[in-house]
């Protein structure tokens, strides 16, 4: 998933913007060990990613770096009254995208406006199981049920799956984004010359920033953690993604 970034790059960018700092302002203190930089810029890396994956609003990370490693299908159900459902993956972080597509089944032709017709609906969040909206899957009242036109996802906490309802006739597929990790193994698990992580590259200098963020918070140079904090959220888009919706608002 993803475009692989380097971790000897990522430390040498990082290193490039604290002692560009340094030499403008003097925040970073000039008495640190080099080696010792180093290893905490690679200690922050994973953790300034996850920061970043967590929030930044999806419409900022193409789908066409999604494949297999990150894409699950729903199972089907054997019942049309039971949902599809699919086990959590162990390396969730957040849901990017579930994708329901079908075509409605002729056995409904008198009752259903859009039978015989392919149909799909994208779905960018899910509710939980013990919520009060969950409660509809089960109405007496056929039409407040989620349908094709209408499908729902719910996530089931205490046994760690989603339930996908109103894909009778239907395929649920979940595109997800994963946790990040550093990758140190070849698929033949021979040890990688080169240590990489799957990151987006439009996200690259947001994870440099974030990265220098924490790393600064490390040796409580607060004001500069906040500052770099701030451009990182500039390159994430968080700001004019608040900008519009404030302006949205205010219309």
């Amino acid at each position: 998933m993803y475009n692989k970034q380097q971790i000897s790059d990522i430390v040498k960018d990082v290193r490039i913007i604290l002692d560009q700092n340094q030499v403008e302002a003097g925040v970073l203190e000039t008495n640190h060990d080099t080696l010792e930089l180093d290893e905490i810029i690679k200690q922050k890396i994973i953790h300034a990613a996850r920061l970043i994956l967590d929030v930044v609003p999806l419409h900022r990370i193409d789908k066409s770096l999604f494949n297999s490693g990150n894409v699950i299908d729903f199972i089907e159900s054997t019942s049309s009254t039971e949902p599809q459902t699919v086990n959590r993956p162990a390396d969730f972080l957040r849901l990017y995208d579930i994708f329901v597509h079908g075509e409605t089944s002729q056995a409904t032709q008198d009752s259903d406006p859009i039978v015989g017709k392919s149909w799909e609906k994208h779905l960018s969040s899910f509710s939980l199981t013990d919520s009060e909206e969950y409660l509809i899957t089960n109405s007496a009242f056929i039409g407040v049920r989620p349908n094709e036109k209408r499908p729902m996802v719910f996530y089931n906490m205490a046994q760690g799956f989603f339930e996908c309802y109103g894909c009778k006739y239907g395929q649920a597929r979940m595109y997800y984004i994963m946790l990040p990790s550093v990758v140190t193994l070849d698929d033949n698990d021979q040890e990688l010359e080169e240590p990489y992580i799957g990151f987006p590259d439009i996200l690259y200098e947001a994870l440099l920033y974030q990265t220098a963020s924490l790393v600064e918070t490390a040796y409580k140079n607060l004001q500069a953690a906040q500052m770099y904090s701030s451009i990182a959220r500039g390159f994430m888009g968080i700001d004019e993604q608040a900008q519009e919706q404030s302006t949205n608002k205010n219309k």
